[in-house]
């Protein structure tokens, strides 16, 4: 199931990096989808986490800043064990939320030994 979500994620433009840093874990979200074809250049992550696919916490709206091929990119922290949920919007109350379904990437963050 997760690679189904995979592929659909990478279909609508949305791609999940993660990064291990020695000051922490990161996600980088890459977002190239349907958004960028707006009139407003200003895209916008609404990030969340949770411990299930429905319930999110600690809510925020991020801007997000274009890379080199103008695709749009955050670097946000990754919370051990918990699901990062993702919707992106334009600030003008367009949405791309996956159909409703939101983007969701878990994270399984293995201790360094």
């Amino acid at each position: 199931m997760e690679q189904e979500f995979k592929d659909g994620y990478i279909k609508n433009g949305v791609i999940f990096s993660p990064i291990n840093t020695p000051s922490g874990n990161q996600l980088t979200i890459k977002y190239k989808g349907l958004l960028k074809e707006s009139e407003e250049p200003q895209i916008y992550a609404r990030v969340g986490y949770g411990y299930d696919y429905y319930t999110w916490e600690e809510i925020q709206d991020i801007a997000m800043t274009p890379t080199q091929n103008q695709d749009m990119e955050i670097t946000i922290p990754l919370i051990d064990n918990q699901i990062t949920h993702v919707a992106f919007h334009n600030g003008e109350g367009i949405w791309d939320n996956n159909n409703g379904m939101d983007y969701h990437f878990k994270s399984r963050i293995r201790p360094q030994w």
